[in-house]
């Protein structure tokens, strides 16, 4: 639970050093963006479909015209790769972790004041700048953004409740696992930002596709799907 926010900008400093209390890991939801379940699962050497069955939720939200993607949670509420009092995924671990306690509410970051954790009771210093350099987190922000503006697209354009349980079921796919979205054997890239940005390219395709179809035929979608992933993939390797 979240007592209280306070808004941080980059003239504000604040106390922190994490106490390995573990709490955090048991409070938070920790919303997983398509970047950080194609990070997770190359750092576990698993396919992007296994991680999410083993590991992911899909939950509905109010104000949010998608399923959102979160950690699923175990042992008391307990995040699943909490080991003792340290994470398993560390080195990989998602956006909300790196951040903690620093949150962000739309394009503001927030200080969460929580009674449950221990680190905030310190006379550490820091800047919103430099949490943001040491908890390495830029990378995942910038994905982050890029995510939501492209789902705030999908959804000032699309009507996701309209898609049938079979082209809601291919959405998803295409938007969380990209293993499945490449083709596995089809399509090759290696940097977990262009596997990100082909999925995000995919889903958008995908949607568009279904608006000139009624009968979504398996093999005609396969053809022109794998055409279209072919396109994306040469696209985004003379981009990188």
């Amino acid at each position: 639970m979240v007592e209280s926010d306070i808004k941080l900008d980059e003239n504000n400093t604040f106390q922190f050093t994490c106490k390995l209390c573990g709490n955090c890991c048991k409070q938070m939801l920790i919303r997983l963006t398509p970047f950080d379940i194609i990070n997770l699962a190359g750092y576990l050497d698993m396919k992007t479909y296994d991680f999410i069955n083993d590991y992911v939720v899909f939950l509905k939200t109010p104000n949010v015209s998608w399923l959102i993607a979160a950690l699923k949670h175990v042992r008391r509420g307990e995040c699943m790769f909490k080991q003792g009092k340290k994470c398993k995924v560390h080195e990989n671990r998602p956006l909300p972790c790196r951040l903690f306690p620093v949150g962000r509410k739309e394009n503001e970051f927030l200080l969460h004041k929580t009674s449950y954790c221990k680190g905030l009771n310190s006379n550490t210093n820091y800047t919103l700048s430099k949490w943001l350099e040491e908890s390495k987190a830029r990378p995942f922000l910038e994905m982050s953004q890029e995510f939501y503006t492209f789902m705030k697209k999908i959804s000032d354009n699309y009507n996701l409740d309209d898609l049938d349980p079979k082209r809601e079921k291919i959405f998803y796919k295409l938007l969380y696992d990209y293993d499945s979205a490449s083709l596995e054997s089809t399509i090759n890239l290696v940097k977990p930002l262009d596997k990100t940005k082909f999925s995000m390219r995919m889903t958008e395709w995908f949607l568009e596709y279904t608006l000139k179809v009624k009968e979504l035929s398996d093999d005609d979608f396969l053809i022109a799907y794998e055409k279209q992933a072919l396109q994306e993939e040469k696209k985004l390797l003379l981009q990188s």
